[in-house]
């Protein structure tokens, strides 16, 4: 599992890393990604559009996309927490 990706900026030699890691394993095996970024903003996070795109189009190929909606579970557990005080 990825978590967070796009979350902190990736260096660019980090960035490859990623890209390597994603191409390398790729229909070999399950994979989740978690993000906060919508698939626009992956170019600025991969520091090149065309890497940004076939990194997508390797990714959405085989894949469900989740999209969840609404508050933070962390934010809703924790604000539940303080209010039993």
């Amino acid at each position: 599992m990825l978590d967070e990706v796009g979350y902190l900026p990736l260096s660019a030699e980090d960035a490859k890393t990623v890209y390597s890691f994603i191409a390398g394993y790729n229909n070999r095996l399950s994979l989740i990604i978690a993000t906060n970024r919508e698939f626009e903003g992956w170019k600025d996070l991969f520091y090149d559009e065309v890497i940004a795109t076939t990194l997508l189009d390797r990714l959405v190929e085989r894949c469900q996309i989740i999209r969840l909606v609404g508050e933070s579970y962390r934010y809703l557990n924790h604000r539940s927490i303080c209010s039993k005080k």
